[in-house]
């Protein structure tokens, strides 16, 4: 492996471990360095810094509240589902959480309604 193929390797690392609105601000970021003219530089790295001080702050509130509010649902499946799952959620833009929690939920309120039984909706 190359010294630029580490580097990228880290990158995308460091770029999946971010949130999703972590991800939006470095694309803002990047969006404006290809039109430098007129830029907030400093508004543009601002945003990014921020963003993971709201996750941040958001993960503090979690280890405080999570055992209240919310228990692990959880399994382990098959690779490539789990890589499946990995690129629905980048391609709707949402953090893989939401993405299994948006399914669960519709699941669940399909369930309620009798959706797919026989005799249902």
């Amino acid at each position: 492996m190359t010294d630029f193929e580490r580097k990228l390797a880290r990158y995308k690392r460091g770029l999946e471990a971010m949130s999703a609105e972590e991800r939006e601000a470095v694309a803002v970021a990047l969006e404006g360095a290809l039109r430098p003219a007129g830029k907030d530089w400093m508004g543009l790295v601002t945003n990014i810094v921020a963003a993971r001080g709201r996750a941040m702050a958001r993960q503090d509130s979690d280890k405080r509240t999570d055992a209240k509010r919310r228990v692990l649902v959880g399994a382990h499946v098959p690779r490539g589902l789990a890589e499946r799952v990995k690129a629905a959620a980048a391609a709707k833009g949402v953090s893989q959480y939401r993405f299994l929690v948006d399914g669960i939920e519709r699941m669940c309120d399909d369930e309620k309604a009798g959706v797919g039984r026989e005799g249902g909706a």
